[in-house]
């Protein structure tokens, strides 16, 4: 089925289609609770061989999977095959909705389940009312209205109840600058500001007036 595209084997558990029947049946023990691998240093229990190994390797520091273009290593082979797009700037896998394409399946998976073209913000915080497409976003706002300040500054003491704001208050410290621009060599504290600044070169603005239909490269402009 190379050429025709079709996947006749169905798991009768999650409904995933494949090619080979062999390809099933190695699914099919992700389904199953016996777990009939152990892990010779810690007894952690795996359904599947290639499971055990990677984890063997988190004990061991082995990294066997190199690249052969930048000589980094990875426990996975998958995960070295899609460094490697890194290199070729391969995005195999295009949204079908937009000009998005990702390096990874599962990047477009979560692309297309995060409401992204949709606009609905289904997860609403009981507290303020403000709507998220995700789950895991809501989850992390809910800190911001908590009291707890579980994450503590090691030169002044100051309390933060997310991790992201201790480490870029951290850099404030340090001086360190760690994200870069890639195109201009401007450095930033925080991923988010380098990725606002890097639409700057790009003119993208994804960010659009309910009423005048203006778009803008930066939310709070709106």
């Amino acid at each position: 089925y190379t050429h025709t595209g079709e996947k006749p084997h169905k798991c009768d558990k999650c409904g995933r289609g494949f090619k080979q029947l062999t390809h099933l049946t190695y699914h099919l023990r992700t389904h199953s609770d016996v777990r009939m691998f152990t892990c010779q240093y810690c007894g952690k229990g795996f359904n599947q061989k290639g499971n055990l190994q990677a984890h063997v390797y988190r004990h061991t520091g082995e990294k066997p999977f190199k690249c052969h273009i930048c000589g980094k290593g990875f426990t996975l082979a998958s995960t070295r095959n899609t460094h490697l797009r890194t290199h070729a700037k391969k995005k195999p896998f295009q949204c079908k909705y937009c000009e998005k394409a990702f390096y990874q399946k599962n990047a477009l998976k979560s692309h297309y389940i995060s409401y992204t073209h949709t606009g609905e913000k289904p997860h609403k915080c009981d507290k303020c009312g403000r709507g998220f497409k995700q789950l895991t976003h809501l989850t992390y706002h809910l800190r911001t209205h908590s009291d707890v300040r579980m994450f503590t500054c090691q030169y002044c003491g100051k309390g933060f109840n997310q991790k992201g704001n201790l480490q870029a208050h951290v850099y404030r410290h340090t001086g360190e600058r760690p994200f870069k621009c890639h195109i201009c060599g401007n450095s930033f504290t925080l991923a988010s500001t380098r990725n606002t600044h890097l639409r700057t070169h790009v003119k993208e603005k994804p960010f659009q007036c309910k009423y005048c239909k203006k778009k803008l490269s930066i939310r709070r402009m709106l």
